[in-house]
């Protein structure tokens, strides 16, 4: 699976935003399918876990989320983000915050809080 591919799939079913959870700061990334065997190839190429979802409804198909965290999630926008289109800021965000909060320890945690959930509103 080549990186642009992620890249589109990323833009179309992903998300990904810097969160607060308890005391800590992170950058969580995700993606979500029917498709049971992209999401593992997804898995196995950028490591992270996957979730499934099942609904009470019988016309609904389970559905499969990849979940990452800040460090994997940020090697998987590092590598996608140059083929980005829709989500290419908000990655780019999440990548400023792993490098300047947690990587470089400095930062302002909580502006990155704020700025993620201003870009992920719906209805903009």
């Amino acid at each position: 699976m080549k990186h642009s591919y992620s890249a589109g799939f990323f833009d179309g079913e992903g998300s990904c935003s810097v969160k607060k959870e308890g005391r800590k700061f992170l950058v969580r990334v995700s993606l979500g399918s029917t498709d049971k065997n992209i999401i593992e190839a997804i898995k196995i190429k950028y490591k992270g876990h996957i979730r499934c979802v099942s609904y009470d409804n019988p016309k609904w198909s389970d559905r499969y989320d990849w979940i990452t965290g800040s460090r994997n999630g940020y090697l998987f926008l590092k590598k996608v983000i140059k083929y980005l289109r829709i989500k290419k800021d908000i990655a780019t965000l999440c990548i400023r915050f792993q490098e300047e909060c947690i990587i470089g320890k400095s930062g302002d945690r909580k502006a990155f809080v704020e700025e993620s959930r201003r870009l992920n509103r719906r209805g903009k």
